[in-house]
């Protein structure tokens, strides 16, 4: 970052960020600097540490080439599903807690859905977390009686 003075008397600090320019301008040089440096360690907390919800876009946008179409749709459909969750969406993937991923896929019915949900969220992340999962349903399996059994041999 080095400042540079324009004609007007001001001072200019241009930062990139993900590939995009930015540009801080201030009549005080210090304050310019203030700004420019504040902003720098946001972009670097951003990129190193980056929200739930970015960080899952992002991993399905990594793997669009290798996974099915149907894996991608079911993927998009969870990235939907937490960004309607605002307060866990926006949490720093390194705050995260068993507590929020809990939170996360309490209203799911399905246990398959669960896990779904976590793998994605472990996969984007690069973390383990330890949930419960609702109990699958055992089916009931229909047993014939006996006159049943003898009805169906003669």
């Amino acid at each position: 970052m080095k400042p540079r003075k324009l004609p007007s008397g001001s001072w200019n600090v241009r930062i990139m960020c993900n590939g995009r320019s930015y540009s801080f301008t201030d009549p005080d040089k210090r304050r310019v600097m203030r700004r420019a440096a504040e902003f720098a360690e946001q972009c670097r907390e951003d990129i190193d540490n980056p929200r739930l919800a970015d960080a899952l876009e992002k991993y399905v946008e990594e793997r669009a080439e290798s996974l099915s179409p149907a894996t991608i749709r079911g993927y998009n459909g969870i990235v939907r599903a937490i960004r309607t969750q605002p307060p866990i969406a926006n949490r720093r993937i390194m705050s995260l807690t068993d507590r929020d991923i809990q939170a996360i896929i309490r209203n799911i019915d399905s246990p398959k859905t669960q896990r779904n949900y976590v793998n994605l969220i472990e996969s984007a992340t690069g973390r383990k977390f330890s949930v419960k999962f609702r109990n699958k349903m055992p089916k009931e399996v229909a047993v014939p009686s006996d006159l049943e059994v003898l009805g169906l041999i003669n």
